[in-house]
């Protein structure tokens, strides 16, 4: 199919620096008198690969727009025929109509369909047109005919490695999801002759829709319009302009505005905030299609009591999204390590989501055990995946939990080598972060001496920081936080959260345990109103008393018992002492508690 696409670079938001750099390499389209005059060759054909929805095919409708050149477009199984050596002859004919109509664009959509891996092929006509289409561009290229061949796919993983070498393919470019910044481009491109209402931003539309691919913002608009169609329209309405009008084939009647030729004339659409609100609603991102989670809404104000700990990531990782250039000035170019040490219950995973959120980036989930596969190889490749999954998902935190039970010390002991090999992936793409400068480890344990100690190393972990049991000022914030200030749920007037944080029966209570006590009390509340009314009866506000908190402490217990408690707070005295001989920064989220006498323990002994 040729066509002539009225698209330009104009028409693009968020790959400005692709564009860029395409402008610089396709030069020789806008000029194809000139190729017999260069000795040697040009890059005339590009790899794009990205995620579903990204632009992929826009950017090559784009570049034959720019340059007014015809697009020979085809999708990949459209070449495929249903008898033998079919396939084979309608992509030389493809090649040679494009060498005929030259210069011009030649697209090849979800390449992948044909261009699979020869050695995973399950049919002899897969390798015969694979084979027969990397013989069709190298004799494109001996031609030297001003004829750019772009081939798009979503799986570049899954393509043949010969057909995917340098030499056949000059350039690479890989588009990601679309960050804050790049929505807002892409919103701007997308609004252009589209008519906003004063109270509309699209930096607040940017903000709201972390996950969405080109694709997404572009239907976003087309729904939050005939949203607006529809809110005119009742307008409309109400105002008595309509007649009955009777739907066919059934028996039903609506009502149909009735415009004059005046109000054709003055008729707009105006989009509005609302409208926007509810279009959004109802698309939903790539990103959560393909289970990414998105930016958390859990922020610093849902957890209470770790504002040293804030302060600390904020120069790690939140200020360093806001402001790049400064600490590219400075020579901080390759992305934080950070790894949360503590008791159980703590926070630690909170902690994470709220720095994910408060920096308005994606956030990446990984709970140790699922990156692991009984079969060889796997997990390897699961951590490869992984990391290859958060770079086109950047700028991403990825949280590692339970971060020990795929890093442990590395031993010649009786395991078979599996775990050996996944630490040592783990180890490798954390040292290669510095090609990821947006990708932002971090990793939790309890246990930090069954890491291996050369995860440790600044570089892979560049902050270490305890996060650990509150002390009673500490608890007091965390309980306002799970109640809302109070507010949810209602405290009656005989409960006062500091009294209750302050209790000496919550000494030793984790974040985690003063959310248990009060859910008891909100149990308790429950299990009083409904022995005490009927089903039928109006149904009081539930507000939680000072008796139902009473009711909690008879059955919340602290879950670190005193043992461990010694020996957490040994590791903490332990990391302080590293902390100054080595210059690491660690930060104790618990510098609030008394320091008891240092014991060693099983959590401390071989750190």
């Amino acid at each position: 199919q040729v066509i002539y696409p009225n698209v330009s670079f104009s028409n693009i938001g968020g790959n400005e620096s692709v564009l860029q750099h395409l402008e610089e390499r396709c030069q020789f389209l806008e000029y194809p008198e000139l190729l017999p005059k260069i000795k040697g060759d040009l890059p005339k054909s590009f790899l794009i690969h990205g995620p579903t929805g990204c632009g992929k095919t826009l950017l090559a409708n784009a570049i034959a727009g720019e340059y007014k050149l015809p697009l020979l477009s085809m999708t990949a199984t459209e070449l495929v025929g249903g008898i033998s050596g079919d396939s084979e002859a309608n992509i030389r004919d493809l090649f040679d109509q494009a060498a005929e109509l030259a210069p011009c664009i030649l697209l090849i959509d979800d390449v992948d369909a044909i261009a699979t891996k020869r050695e995973t092929a399950t049919k002899g006509m897969e390798t015969r047109v694979v084979t027969q289409l990397s013989h069709s561009m190298d004799d494109l290229r001996s031609k030297n005919l001003p004829v750019l061949m772009i081939c798009a796919t979503n799986r570049p993983n899954s393509l043949d490695e010969a057909f995917r070498r340098t030499g056949r393919f000059d350039i690479e470019y890989a588009l990601r999801f679309p960050n804050r910044d790049a929505r807002k481009s892409i919103l701007q491109a997308l609004c252009q002759d589209v008519c906003l209402a004063d109270d509309v931003s699209l930096s607040e539309i940017a903000d709201l829709s972390p996950g969405y691919v080109g694709c997404d913002l572009k239907t976003l608009i087309s729904i939050t319009n005939a949203c607006a169609l529809h809110r005119i329209l009742s307008e409309y309405k109400k105002q008595g302009k309509v007649q009955d009008s009777k739907i066919e084939d059934t028996s039903s009647r609506r009502q149909r505005v009735v415009f004059s030729a005046e109000d054709i004339d003055k008729f707009e659409v105006t989009l509005t905030k609302p409208d926007f609100q509810k279009a959004m609603t109802e698309v939903k991102p790539t990103a959560k299609q393909e289970d990414v989670v998105l930016v958390p809404n859990i922020t610093w104000d849902d957890i209470g009591g770790l504002d040293n700990i804030r302060k600390k990531l904020n120069l790690c990782i939140m200020e360093r999204t806001r402001r790049p250039e400064l600490y590219q000035a400075i020579g901080m170019t390759s992305a934080a390590g950070v790894l949360l040490v503590g008791p159980p219950g703590c926070g630690k995973t909170s902690v994470a989501r709220a720095v994910a959120n408060e920096a308005g980036i994606n956030f990446l989930y990984i709970k140790g055990a699922e990156l692991l596969n009984k079969y060889v190889g796997e997990s390897e490749k699961n951590v490869r995946d992984l990391f290859k999954r958060a770079g086109s998902l950047a700028p991403c935190v990825i949280f590692f939990d339970e971060i020990d039970s795929i890093c442990p010390r590395r031993s010649s002991g009786s395991d078979d080598g599996s775990t050996s090999r996944v630490t040592n992936q783990l180890l490798l793409e954390m040292s290669g972060l510095e090609q990821r400068s947006e990708v932002y480890v971090i990793a939790a344990t309890n246990r930090l001496d069954r890491l291996d100690p050369a995860f440790l190393r600044p570089g892979r972990m560049d902050k270490i920081i305890y996060v650990g049991l509150p002390n009673p000022e500490g608890r007091v914030e965390i309980l306002r936080a799970l109640t809302k200030n109070g507010t949810r749920p209602k405290l009656a007037s005989d409960v006062d959260l500091e009294r209750v944080g302050m209790d000496r029966r919550c000494d030793g209570f984790s974040g985690a345990d003063l959310g248990n006590l009060v859910q008891v009390a909100r149990e308790a509340c429950l299990e009083h109103i409904i022995e005490s009314t009927e089903a039928s009866q109006p149904c009081e506000v539930p507000m939680l008393s000072a008796a139902h908190f009473e009711m909690a402490f008879e059955s919340v217990s602290a879950s670190v018992d005193a043992e461990s408690k010694k020996n957490y707070e040994a590791m903490r005295r332990h990391l302080e002492k590293k902390t100054a001989k080595k210059d690491m920064a660690v930060l104790d989220a618990d510098s609030r508690t008394d320091v008891s006498p240092p014991k060693s323990g099983p959590a401390c002994d071989n750190v």
